[in-house]
């Protein structure tokens, strides 16, 4: 078995000169290892490892530890906490902590204390690492009863690392440091401020030594509240799914495939009873209309709802499983290009690999990979987790970013998940951008690369490192109510809005392309419709004068009524409002158009031409967007009737003429059949003699009619 928890001892000097300032803070020393093993803590209980830490005072008014017992000496140095899993009483019982003004103890004394603590528990349990982690600023220096190269000795043979947390810190770089890809500052040591008491250089110098002894660490406050200001889950174990994958009836070679990206849920609230003692029990109340009533079990049924309809469902009819095979079986190839991702779906990302220790299989998925990037292909296969259960449709792509051979598989939607939604086109004639339009776009995102706008010039936001502010303002939330349950919860840390603040590097470059952009993509204001004028003209009062400006004040009455069905008056505004009032409805609301189209064609006494073409011009430029085939049809059955009935001065002068014809590929961004020659050949008609039954009933005299009469 793999022992890979740690184990940690920290000292926390309370002791003399605990409760002086910080330099350059306004929290006392005290207060800043407080707010250290805090977040230390709740890192560590956020993640859910199994590490176990224990806590050891320094500068104590009482004495206990495991040395003093045995001998004298150890003074004020008292074994608090011993190693075990952290938990919030660790937490409140730090933050509870006071100072001891009037007691001191030795730092060296405090780690003598904590090795032998790690050498104890050590024959007890087994752990993969130990740490010890002291909190101290040397200006307490007591009675020293152990020696520098005894704990030196200890702690090498332990192999325990000394972490030393000071105020009076400053960093050294080197000549790379801060560079792409450095991780930070190369070195630490302590400030050279000339007024410090001899004892706590010579402490310092002492300190650094056993550090490049055992191969230490020396931080400030500052950087280990940076460091711990972001949590991550614990990382599990990597888990397979082994199967086989088969191409065609004969070829098939074993994989085995992990999830690479998945949606977590950072948090697992539980539902418990204050009093350990009592039980829970769940509840279900039913109501109707707002009412709570009462149901017996024989006005209850199983079911599904269809819509509003109920469907009862008998499980002792049972449900067949499908008869479905474990694996993942190949369908077919196809060029990467045409997988668009908005057919992608799934929780997460699986990441196939050959299958560990079988040559044969490693070799022809190796081939089956290399092939696939050469070709830019890509494999569309069905997925059965295991027998029995639902196929799943899944897109296979290689992956270049590992050292070994693997594909990167997608879930995929089937025909019946997609809901289609078509919206009007941005780009048109009279919108194209100019060549200088382009041009500004490109520059400000050029000036907004974030490849060499984070610190030292590499990348900002980097993927790897970036963690949402959400999360980790709820893990802040939950540490301070659990130590104060009255805690109200406040804006969010600043730490945490600075990481997705953006770089001063990108803000200063972005500064003159914006510019640039407001002076080419000029605002304007829309132009007032002709019917608009129109209505307001009406609005003027006869005795006013015809004065431009006299019917500026007056404004138009709010419009009250709902266009309810399309009419013969107003058809064109009729059919805009119930399209925009809602966009699925664009099949229902074009029958109603069609029929309305019809009559004003062809039954109709007087001339509509007007009207029918501006509402064919309408129903054709929606129908590019919404439906072309709703169009095609019904011009295709319009032309049919024209034929029969002879209209031929109809099909000239309004659908020839205004190329209200059906609707081509090069149109519309839907998948349309039509190619541009036969949308051309569709406007030539040819009436010839074998209509002439039909429309001859149609000439109508409108003369004769009245002398019928």
């Amino acid at each position: 078995m793999a022992y890979n928890k740690e184990a940690i001892i920290i000292i926390l000097d309370i002791g003399e000169n605990s409760t002086r300032i910080v330099d350059g803070s306004d929290q006392t020393l005290l207060e800043k290892e407080k707010q250290c093993c805090t977040k230390l803590l709740q890192k560590k209980i956020f993640e859910g490892k199994k590490d176990e830490i224990g806590l050891i005072l320094m500068g104590t008014e009482e004495t206990q530890n495991r040395l003093n017992n045995e001998s004298l000496g150890y003074e004020g140095i008292c074994e608090t906490f011993n190693l075990n899993i952290p938990n919030w009483n660790l937490v409140r019982a730090i933050n509870r902590c006071p100072p001891c003004e009037s007691a001191q103890a030795n730092w060296l004394d405090a780690i003598g204390v904590a090795v032998a603590v790690l050498n104890e528990e050590l024959q007890k349990k087994k752990f993969g690492a130990t740490k010890i982690v002291l909190f101290t600023s040397f200006t307490n220096v007591g009675h020293c009863s152990t020696e520098k190269g005894a704990i030196v000795r200890d702690l090498k043979n332990l192999g325990t690392e000394l972490i030393v947390i000071s105020d009076n810190i400053e960093f050294c770089f080197d000549e790379g440091a801060g560079e792409e890809g450095s991780e930070g500052p190369s070195q630490a040591t302590f400030s050279q401020m000339p007024d410090k008491p001899l004892q706590q250089v010579q402490a310092e110098r002492l300190i650094l030594e056993i550090i490049e002894e055992t191969d230490g660490n020396l931080t400030s406050f500052q950087y280990l509240i940076d460091h711990l200001t972001h949590f991550q889950k614990k990382r599990s174990r990597l888990w397979y799914w082994n199967t086989k994958l088969e191409i065609g009836k004969d070829l098939e070679m074993q994989i085995a495939a992990t999830i690479s990206i998945k949606a977590e849920s950072h948090f697992k609230f539980q539902t418990t009873a204050k009093d350990e003692n009592m039980s829970l029990q769940m509840e279900t109340e039913y109501f109707k209309n707002g009412e709570k009533i009462e149901l017996s079990p024989e006005d209850k049924l199983k079911g599904y709802m269809i819509g509003l309809t109920p469907i009862p469902y008998d499980e002792t009819l049972g449900m067949k499983k499908p008869n479905t095979t474990k694996g993942l079986r190949c369908l077919a190839f196809t060029k990467s290009s045409t997988i668009p991702p908005q057919l992608l779906c799934g929780n997460g990302t699986y990441l196939v690999m050959a299958k560990e220790g079988d040559g044969r299989s490693q070799k022809l998925f190796r081939l089956l990979v290399e092939a696939m990037i050469r070709l830019g292909h890509s494999m569309i296969a069905s997925k059965v987790y295991m027998n029995g259960h639902k196929p799943k449709l899944v897109a296979l792509t290689p992956n270049n970013s590992t050292a070994f051979p693997t594909l990167n598989m997608y879930e995929m939607v089937f025909a019946d998940q997609v809901h289609h939604w078509y919206f009007p086109q941005l780009c048109t004639k009279k919108t194209q951008p100019s060549p200088e339009q382009y041009a500004a776009v490109e520059e400000l995102i050029d000036s907004m690369d974030l490849m060499d706008a984070g610190e030292g010039g590499g990348e900002a936001f980097p993927h790897n490192k970036l963690v949402s502010p959400v999360v980790q303002n709820i893990y802040e939330t939950v540490t301070k109510r659990a130590l104060d349950p009255k805690y109200k919860v406040e804006v969010f840390d600043h730490r945490l809005l600075e990481a997705l603040k953006m770089p001063q590097v990108v803000l200063d470059r972005s500064v003159e392309p914006i510019k640039k952009i407001k002076e080419l993509f000029t605002l304007e204001a829309p132009k007032t419709y002709k019917k608009e004028l129109v209505r307001k003209l009406c609005l003027i009062p006869v005795e006013s004068d015809a004065d431009p400006q006299a019917f500026a004040q007056y404004e138009l009455p709010e419009e009250t009524k709902k266009v309810l069905e399309i009419g013969t008056v107003t058809p064109e505004e009729d059919f805009k409002a119930l399209v925009n009032e809602d966009i699925t409805a664009f099949p229902k609301v074009s029958e109603q158009l069609a029929n309305v189209l019809y009559d004003l064609i062809f039954k109709t006494m007087t001339d509509q031409s007007e009207k029918v073409c501006d509402t064919m011009t309408t129903f054709r430029e929606f129908a590019k967007f919404y439906g072309p085939y709703v169009y095609t049809d019904w011009i295709r059955n319009v032309k049919t009737t024209v034929v029969t009935r002879r209209k031929v001065d109809f099909w000239e002068n309004v659908v020839v003429r205004n190329r209200l014809g059906i609707i081509s590929a090069s149109e519309s961004e839907q998948v349309v059949s039509v190619t541009d020659e036969e949308a051309e050949e569709f406007y030539r008609v040819n009436i010839g003699a074998s209509a002439s039954g039909a429309g001859q009933d149609d000439e109508v005299d409108v003369d004769d009619l009245f002398g019928q009469m």
